[in-house]
């Protein structure tokens, strides 16, 4: 009822002559396409090609946020293209409250353009130079030895990263007084940099935010 009432309290307090479409689209209810399209998310439409390459993310990304069809979640590698598709498209338009949304997530990780977590920040933040220097000081080593010396004072573990060794991510978390080496800081944000950016409340992209940028 308020949400119906909200344009015409906003015509009847301004006049009609002072209203535009932005004005009452303000007070109108907000839809996962509008948020992700403001930060510059683009949805899927039908019969995109993409669907296959986001299916395949799904199989090797899907724990957490697994969709459901039919009252069934459907397991990492049994989603078919088809599915997916139908599901984004019926659910691209529900209402966005906000970024903890679990259906938002799902279908900011499964049914928009993917995007790698370094794409997606771009120029809002500033990204460390995560690459290693052969002679001479790293260029952002003052920022590095914040970081790892920022790391050191953790109190739990939600902002934990785990080593990396020849390119792949091991097991174990490195704990907060065992990050001897900002090095150990620049191979992860680098390993993660391009991974799938799947939506706002990611641990992965968090971390990222919290380790790797300024």
């Amino acid at each position: 009822m308020l949400k119906s009432l909200a344009p015409k309290l906003v015509i009847g307090a301004l006049g009609i002559g002072s209203v535009t479409a932005g004005t009452v689209y303000a007070f109108l209810p907000n839809k996962y396409s509008h948020y992700l399209s403001s930060k510059g998310r683009i949805l899927l439409t039908k019969g995109s090609s993409k669907f296959e390459d986001l299916k395949n993310k799904y199989a090797s990304e899907g724990d957490g946020l697994l969709i459901t069809i039919n009252e069934k979640e459907i397991p990492k590698n049994e989603l078919t293209k088809e599915q997916l598709e139908t599901w984004c498209l019926a659910n691209s338009n529900n209402t966005f409250t906000n970024t903890k949304d679990k259906n938002y997530q799902r279908v900011s990780a499964w049914c928009t353009e993917p995007k790698s977590i370094k794409d997606y920040i771009d120029n809002s933040k500033t990204v460390l130079n995560d690459e290693e220097v052969n002679a001479g000081d790293h260029p952002n080593k003052t920022d590095w030895e914040a970081k790892k010396d920022e790391y050191s004072k953790l109190k739990t573990n939600d902002l934990l990263i785990k080593a990396i060794s020849s390119s792949a991510e091991t097991g174990e978390d490195i704990a907060a007084t065992n990050l001897d080496q900002a090095s150990k800081l620049r191979a992860w944000c680098k390993h993660s940099k391009e991974k799938h950016f799947k939506h706002e409340e990611d641990p992965r992209f968090l971390k990222y935010l919290k380790w790797c940028t300024k």
